[in-house]
């Protein structure tokens, strides 16, 4: 833990000598912050930037960052938002797990975003991510298919990750990932409920939703991230395990699809700002579905 902070110490240095100004503040989130990084895990950056930023100045910061991320060794998932944007409300892994490195702390001034909009920005952002990260095309048809049903694990384990040695090799983190940001859509949109680190996302779903999927959603993290640091296991009991683990993923996504064809037709059918988000969606991974293509019509779309 302590030798992420001081590299993002060092990264965040790095750009303000660089570019003075430009930004405001630097986050750790994710397990860095909250000290349950594995061997394997990334580093999630999150930067506030001034208001006015140039593309060109956002970019000369990514390409700086990567540049410290590999002289590191590490992955980073690095994400920018301006001051005003921070201002008008942030998520809760933001607002409540994040760990401020450098600059001024603006997110703790700043407001939680109200549940119902981050259950909004969850469902679509689920929806979204089981199509794009597993290479599925991007239009859904139901029943939903592995991505690669080929696969010994069905495509759901093809996303690389750097070892400490510098070799890539495949791992489980989009499993970990896909199933852990369905799990957080439907404890929002469902239970109202914030979702602020991964690690709590298996325990609130068990304890606020304890359907037949707890125990999916805990066994997912539980197996690929505790006891398989993301990497896929060696000894054939341990890809027999995750080869079920994967099978069900699939049953869980077309549980989760079904769920999502209800908020989205009810978005659909909401207000403006609403419904644009909705289309929006559908405009980059329509949903082929009858009931949804009615709602579309209403919205005088197609």
């Amino acid at each position: 833990m302590q030798g992420r902070v001081i590299g993002s110490l060092l990264m965040a240095q790095r750009v303000d000598e660089a570019l003075p100004g430009v930004v405001r503040s630097w986050y750790l989130t994710g397990s860095a912050a909250d000290e349950t990084a594995v061997m394997t895990s990334d580093v999630d950056l999150v930067l506030v930037l001034r208001d006015g930023v140039s593309d060109e100045e956002r970019g000369e910061i990514r390409r700086m960052a990567g540049e410290a991320a590999r002289e590191a060794g590490t992955d980073l998932d690095l994400g920018m938002l301006t001051a005003s944007e921070v201002a008008g409300g942030v998520d809760p892994q933001l607002k409540l797990g994040s760990r401020l490195v450098y600059g001024d702390d603006l997110v703790a001034v700043a407001p939680l975003v109200p549940v119902e909009e981050w259950a909004r920005e969850r469902m679509h952002a689920a929806y979204y991510l089981m199509v794009s990260v597993f290479g599925r095309p991007p239009l859904v048809r139901e029943p939903l298919t592995y991505p690669d049903a080929d696969d010994p694990f069905f495509g759901y384990a093809a996303r690389d990750v750097r070892l400490s040695d510098g070799t890539r090799v495949p791992s489980t983190r989009n499993l970990v990932r896909v199933s852990g940001w369905m799990a957080t859509g439907l404890l929002a949109w469902t239970r109202g409920r914030h979702v602020v680190r991964k690690s709590e996302c298996h325990l609130l779903y068990r304890q606020e939703i304890g359907d037949e999927w707890s125990a999916f959603v805990e066994d997912v993290y539980r197996c690929c991230r505790e006891r398989w640091d993301y990497l896929i296991p060696a000894d054939t009991g341990g890809r027999e395990e995750l080869r079920g683990l994967c099978e069900t993923m699939l049953q869980f996504e077309r549980h989760y699809l079904c769920t999502y064809r209800r908020f989205l037709i009810g978005e659909l059918e909401a207000g403006a700002s609403r419904r644009d988000r909705a289309l929006w969606v559908m405009e980059q991974i329509p949903f082929e579905d009858a009931r949804v293509q009615a709602a579309l019509a209403g919205a005088g779309r197609i």
